[in-house]
């Protein structure tokens, strides 16, 4: 998968980053951010050197999604449990949509998404109870519809 951007801006507190009026890819860092893209196809990147720690992604707000437009990109380094091919779309199975947060930390997915609350979790141990190493990475402000599509992987 190729990621085209106008604008990229990786930042490691708690900050507001907006993109411009292109297609434009957001990587929040440690802290919890607002995250922006604007107009255009956005990319919102979650990628760190190592596996998942909320300590360096911590939990990103994003204000305006558009789901089927906008995608969120995941790194197999830090969101190690998933087992989809690098270079497209998460595995339908590997993504589930949840009514609740609580739902969320039960279900078999490694990435949920609580339609209750917009919150979008990494739940690393699956169907076993909690989330394992995971936890809370972004909330979706408005809570926009999201699939396995909008979510993408790469190395």
């Amino acid at each position: 998968m190729q990621i085209y951007q106008s604008w990229t801006q990786v930042l490691d507190r708690n900050d507001t980053i907006e993109g411009g009026f292109g297609n434009d890819t957001l990587v929040g860092g440690a802290g919890n951010d607002l995250l922006t893209g604007n107009q255009g196809a956005d990319t919102f990147l979650y990628k760190t050197s190592k596996t998942f720690d909320t300590q360096e992604i911590g939990i990103d707000t994003i204000t305006d999604f558009k789901a089927g437009t906008d995608k969120i990109v995941l790194s197999k380094t830090t969101f190690s449990a998933l087992t989809s091919a690098v270079g497209g779309s998460i595995n339908a199975n590997e993504f589930a949509v949840v009514a609740d947060d609580i739902a969320a930390a039960v279900s078999n997915a490694f990435i949920t998404y609580s339609t209750g609350s917009g919150k979008l979790f990494y739940n690393q141990n699956g169907a076993a109870e909690g989330l394992g190493n995971g936890a809370q990475f972004a909330f979706l402000q408005g809570i926009p519809p999201l699939s396995a599509t909008d979510i993408a992987l790469i190395a």
